[in-house]
């Protein structure tokens, strides 16, 4: 049998229909070789008996040149069905999971599909470029709601307001502030649908004495100094007129100090801090009950005092913050979504960090059912996407770490360089197919891949190869030796991979930094990279018009030291994109790309119609012809290419 031939996933190519209902008739669809004479099973793993279900020849490939098709109907049942491929030609077997062609079953049930009956993920969400903004650092458009230097204290110091918006962050940046608003993002809606962004994910804008606001003061407004509650259910309806949706983010793992609850600062009298009697004593955790007034004693999230726990074994508790969660995605605010700071952290037991979110979903849903749930987490999501609980989350196993460690060789916090990834194709496909088996087909479609955010070095700082923060290296170490050109292909790289790609504020324009509070940089209006956002705005685009780059189906078509390359295909589309890393003997040679995997038929063509290398990046088409299924395509050392398929009649040899 033709193994590289062997191929299924879990997109709507593949399933019908791809998010099913319990009781729903589900068709699943195998591909392989056309003239291979072969016997494709599924195996469930779960919810049906445990034994091979044989599939039938599909009449789907009508006249395909290269492929067969295989397909069986199930009744969908009332659980997660786990699963995976079998397939025999006489005394030749294997078996076929998320991780793709295996030799054994124990393999293959270690990485199998799942469908899960009942589990959907917003269809807006699906592929969307999502663009997120601390408020604060993005543009001032209002000045008479700024922060004043001597407004208010914070853990014992004034916090600052600074009066040039192109001042470097500190290492003391939580108490200063530069006065970006909701305004000034307003002001800038049309740059951003330019720039081709469909999504917008906020950093907190809930009322808080800090920069950052992941030390909420009240969840019930947006921060003053960012605008009034008003202005931003203008600038949401504002956001959809121009087709484009936003997320909130929830910091509900712990509150701030300052919130009334707790009242450590404000000193409330009927917050839990001053008074044993308050009507939000069991919001938290108290480890000394003899230290009123002023008890210190509440649990605080990695014993941080100005972050108070939460205590979600209070129903009274749980009750406000599902209320809190279902007002700001109903009318009039009417926000799209959710971002979950660090959501596995909630609660004091599994048990209950599972019960609240399987409430939370149910809350947010009922208020609007088109709401996406996307979560912070490090580890293994897969006890959270059992379709109850999260939608996705920010994914960093199956795409930030992975391409931070090829493109770079650096960890994300930039403290450690790590060799034996740096330009690793092998260990790069690795990750991307082993950490993505952990999600379902739901969530990896809005799964948020990022280069960069908040929480970490930006991407373009870590392509200098340099292990250092703000405190010992200094911020102008962050620009030296960057390399845009690396930018430039991670970015390609994003925006044709599957899932949600996410751009951090700045990162289109050459904004550098270290990790936090580097990486919190203002954007550089009036000094932008022009060129990396005339770039960033040719991604979107055919992102945008290629359906298959939306939401095809995704296939490595080869990996090794310094390259890498996969395509994305749907029934009528092939897309093509090839990376190099300081590869000699690529650019030297070429790189021979089997575009046939992709489902392109013999006479079909590619076009090249981007390249970026060490120098800048080209538009001018380039033709390539397919011999026996494969093309071969020029790379530069480092750089990336996206190739289109296309209808092309070459001339004949003479």
């Amino acid at each position: 049998m033709i193994r590289e031939a062997l191929f299924a996933d879990l997109t709507e190519f593949y399933i019908k229909p791809h998010e099913p209902e319990t009781g729903q008739t589900v068709r699943l669809f195998f591909r392989a070789g056309k003239n291979d004479d072969l016997r494709v099973c599924i195996h469930p793993l779960t919810a049906l008996p445990q034994e091979d279900i044989e599939m039938a020849r599909s009449d789907r490939a009508g006249d395909d040149e290269i492929f067969a098709w295989y397909e069986v109907s199930i009744e969908m049942p009332g659980e997660p069905l786990w699963y995976y491929f079998t397939v025999s030609a006489g005394e030749e077997f294997c078996c076929y999971s998320r991780g793709g062609v295996v030799d054994n079953t124990e393999s293959a049930a270690g990485q199998p599909f799942v469908l899960i009956p009942g589990f959907y993920t917003p269809g807006w969400a699906k592929g969307a470029v999502c663009y997120q903004i601390m408020v604060d650092r993005f543009r001032n458009g209002d000045l008479s709601n700024d922060v004043r230097g001597d407004e208010y204290t914070y853990l014992g110091k004034p916090c600052g307001a600074h009066k040039c918006w192109d001042d470097l962050p500190g290492n003391e940046d939580y108490r200063d502030f530069y006065g970006g608003d909701l305004q000034g993002v307003i002001d800038k809606l049309d740059y951003l649908k330019h720039l081709g962004v469909d999504v917008i994910y906020f950093n907190p804008l809930f009322e808080s004495p800090s920069s950052h606001k992941y030390d909420t003061q009240d969840y019930e407004h947006i921060d003053p100094h960012f605008g009034s509650d008003e202005l931003f259910a203008h600038l949401v309806e504002q956001m959809h007129q121009r087709g484009m949706r936003v997320i909130l983010d929830g910091v509900f793992n712990h509150c701030g100090s300052f919130n009334h609850w707790l009242g450590v600062e404000t000193e409330d009298e009927d917050g839990a801090y001053l008074n044993p009697d308050s009507p939000y004593r069991d919001y938290f955790l108290f480890t000394d009950e003899s230290a009123w007034p002023r008890n210190d004693s509440y649990m605080k999230w990695w014993d941080n005092k100005t972050l108070p726990k939460l205590n979600y074994g209070s129903e009274k508790l749980r009750a406000k913050i599902l209320e809190i969660a279902a007002k700001w995605v109903s009318p009039p605010y009417s926000a799209d979504g959710w971002r979950l700071d660090v959501a596995a952290d909630l609660g004091m037991s599994a048990e209950m960090n599972h019960s609240f979110w399987k409430e939370f979903r149910a809350a947010v849903r009922k208020a609007n059912p088109d709401a996406l749930i996307i979560a912070e987490h490090y580890e293994d999501p897969a006890p959270w996407l059992g379709g109850d609980e999260w939608d996705s989350l920010m994914n960093y196993q199956a795409f930030f770490d992975p391409v931070s460690l090829f493109f770079t060789g650096m960890e994300k916090h930039a403290d450690r360089w790590e060799p034996d990834r740096y330009r690793n194709g092998y260990a790069f496909a690795l990750s991307l197919l082993g950490a993505g088996s952990r999600l379902p087909g739901p969530s990896v479609e809005v799964a948020l891949n990022q280069l960069s955010n908040h929480d970490h070095t930006r991407f373009l700082t870590r392509t200098n190869h340099t292990e250092g923060r703000l405190v010992n290296r200094g911020a102008a170490a962050a620009n030296d030796r960057v390399s845009k050109p690396v930018l430039r292909a991670a970015a390609l790289f994003q925006m044709a991979w599957t899932g949600m790609p996410g751009i951090y504020y700045g990162d289109e324009a050459g904004v550098a930094g270290w990790t936090d509070p580097d990486n919190r940089r203002t954007y550089p209006w009036g000094w932008e990279d022009m060129d990396l956002i005339h770039f960033h705005q040719l991604l979107t685009y055919f992102r945008h018009t290629h359906p298959a780059m939306m939401g095809g189906s995704v296939k490595i078509l080869g990996a090794g030291e310094g390259w890498f390359v996969f395509g994305r295909f749907t029934d009528d589309e092939q897309v093509i994109a090839a990376f190099t890393v300081e590869c000699h003997q690529i650019a030297e040679e070429g790189l021979l790309i089997p575009v046939w995997q992709t489902g392109a038929k013999k006479d079909t063509a590619f076009r090249r119609i981007l390249m970026t290398d060490s120098n800048s990046f080209s538009l001018a088409d380039v033709m390539h012809q397919q011999h026996d299924g494969m093309i071969r395509v020029d790379m530069p050392e480092t750089g990336a290419l996206l190739l289109e398929s296309t209808e092309y009649h070459f001339p004949p040899a003479i």
